[in-house]
């Protein structure tokens, strides 16, 4: 059984989208531990002249599970233009295979920027291990004046390894599918396996 499972469907179109899906739905997500995640890589691509906005047509597919949200990863480094503006993202939706699910998101707070020159010194604004990546996933850097200086890219690589530090329990199993190469993701006590 899986705590996680993560796939894989950038640069799909909809034939590649619905036989993938179809597909895993028989068989993989059965594999999946009661409080284990779901979680699908998926950006928006031009089609026949037409944007096919994959998120929401993959989102449409998968009722039987819990949608808990959409995260927007920039990628500025793709920047292909697939229609009036260029196609700079792509998007994971994150489900829960019931209501009840394993995520813990302090592995993968960012460090503050306010902290330190909020007026006040708000110490209940401020969770002692970081802020909370929220669902753009944009790391900053400053100045230590809380003025941004760099936005930094999390890459598909990092992205996934996000979602393995904070969706998987030690000891447990993640699936990635999908995935051209093995990624470099060392995390301790769970194993990754490749489909």
């Amino acid at each position: 059984m899986y705590q996680s499972i993560i796939l894989n469907l950038l640069g799909k179109g909809r034939n590649e989208i619905d036989s993938i899906i179809n597909s895993l739905k028989e068989e993989k997500t059965a594999l999946l531990e009661d409080d284990g995640t779901f979680w699908i890589i998926v950006d928006n691509r031009l089609e026949n002249g037409e944007l096919e906005v994959n998120s929401f047509y993959v989102a449409e597919k998968f009722t039987e599970f819990k949608l808990k949200n959409i995260i927007l990863v920039p990628d500025f480094n793709k920047n292909e233009k697939i229609t009036v503006f260029a196609n700079s993202t792509f998007e994971i939706l994150f489900y829960s295979k019931k209501e009840r699910y394993f995520f813990n998101k302090d592995p993968i707070r960012e460090k503050h920027i306010w902290k330190d020159v909020e007026w006040g010194k708000r110490k209940k604004n401020y969770h002692p291990l970081g802020k909370d990546p929220g669902n753009v996933w944009l790391k900053t850097e400053d100045d230590g004046k809380a003025n941004i200086t760099e936005h930094i890219l999390v890459s598909l690589e990092e992205s996934v390894k996000r979602i393995i530090k904070s969706a998987t329990k030690e000891q447990s199993k993640c699936l990635l599918i999908g995935f051209k190469k093995k990624l470099k993701i060392l995390n301790k006590g769970v194993t990754i396996e490749y489909e």
